[in-house]
C-alpha cells in the first residue's frame, strides 16, 4: 500500500515498480523451454571459459555431470539435451565439480594468475569465503572482524582485475549445486550456509563488475538462472545481486571499498540509509544503493 501510494505521487517510481512486478511475474511464468534455453546458455559459458585459457586445468578430475542436481522437473528427453551440450568439448576437461559448491579449501586459483605471491591471495580468498559462511572455523574472527574481513576482500578486487575475475568466480562456485546439510544429495536453496554465499556475491557485486567479458557473462548468466526461484532465499539474492551488478556495470568503478555498515544494509538486501545535517538545524535521512 505504501508503495503505491509513492507510485501515486511519482511516475518514475510508478514504472520502476511496474517493471520489477513484470520481471518478477515474467520469472513466475517460465517454462521448463524458458528454464532449459538459460541452462544451455550457461553451458556456453563455461565452455567460452574453458577455451579461453583464463581458467588453470583442476590438478585432479572427477568425472559427473553437470546436469547433477540442476534440471529438476525437466523431461527426460530435455536433460538428454542438455547431456549431448555438456560432453565431448575442451570443456570436458573442467568437470562439476570445478564448477559446483565445495566444502574443503582449494589448492590452487580457479583462473590462471602467474604471480605466485597472487595466487597465494586467490587461494587465501576462497579460505575466507569458507570461513565467512561458517564451513571452515576460525577462532580469528568474531562477527564483527568478518566485516572487516569481508571489507579486505573488496579492497583486493578493486587494486586487481586477476583477482577479482578469481573472486566472482569463487562465489559462483560456492553459490552453484549446494548440498543438503542432512541428505548431501539434493541442491539446499535456503541453507545458512549459501545464503552467507550469497551475501558475500551481494557484496561484490554492488562494489564492482568482472574485468573480464567472459567472466561478467559468467556471472550475469549464473544470476539469471537462480533467479527462476522465485520463493527462496537463493533466489531473492540472485534478483538483488544481478540488480547491483547491472548498476555497478553502468557506473564508473569505485576506489575505495564499502563501509561496513554499507555492507550490512546489502547483506541485508535494503538501502543505504544516511543522515543529512544541515546548517539550520534540520535533518533529512536519505537513501542510496551501494552502487
Amino acid at each position: 500500500d505504501v508503495g503505491h501510494l509513492i507510485a501515486s505521487y511519482s511516475p518514475t517510481h510508478a514504472s520502476w515498480m511496474k517493471s520489477e512486478m513484470e520481471g518478477l511475474k515474467k520469472q513466475m511464468k517460465m517454462t521448463d523451454e524458458d528454464k532449459l534455453k538459460l541452462y544451455e546458455e550457461l553451458v556456453r559459458c563455461r565452455k567460452a571459459l574453458s577455451e579461453s585459457r583464463l581458467l588453470q586445468r583442476p590438478s585432479q578430475e572427477t568425472g559427473s555431470s553437470f546436469i547433477r542436481n540442476t534440471l529438476r522437473r525437466l523431461t527426460k528427453s530435455k536433460m538428454d539435451r542438455m547431456r549431448s551440450m555438456s560432453t565431448g568439448d575442451a570443456s570436458s576437461n573442467f568437470s562439476v565439480d570445478y564448477w559446483s559448491y565445495t566444502k574443503t579449501g582449494i589448492k590452487q586459483s580457479l583462473t590462471v594468475i602467474y604471480d605466485p605471491s597472487m595466487e597465494e591471495t586467490a587461494v587465501k580468498m576462497f579460505t575466507q569465503i569458507l570461513i565467512y559462511a561458517g564451513i571452515e572455523e576460525s577462532e580469528e574472527y568474531n562477527e564483527e572482524e568478518k566485516m572487516n574481513m569481508v571489507q579486505n576482500l573488496m579492497q583486493r578486487c578493486l587494486e586487481s582485475d586477476f583477482i577479482c575475475n578469481e573472486f566472482f568466480l569463487q562465489l559462483i562456485k560456492q553459490t552453484t549445486d549446494h548440498p543438503d546439510k542432512k541428505y548431501n544429495l539434493k541442491p539446499h536453496p535456503n541453507s545458512t550456509v549459501n545464503s552467507r554465499s550469497w551475501q558475500l556475491m551481494a557484496v561484490t557485486a554492488s562494489t564492482l563488475s568482472p574485468a573480464n567479458t567472459r567472466v561478467q557473462k559468467y556471472v550475469v548468466c549464473h544470476l539469471k538462472k537462480c533467479s527462476m526461484d522465485t520463493t527462496t532465499e537463493e533466489g531473492k539474492f540472485a534478483r538483488f545481486s544481478l540488480k547491483c551488478l547491472t548498476r555497478s556495470i553502468e557506473k564508473k568503478r569505485r576506489k575505495f571499498p564499502p563501509s561496513v555498515p554499507e555492507i550490512q544494509c546489502v547483506m541485508q538486501r535494503k538501502p543505504i540509509t544516511q543522515k543529512i545535517y544541515f546548517l539550520n538545524g534540520e535533518q533529512r535521512v536519505i537513501e542510496f544503493d551501494s552502487a
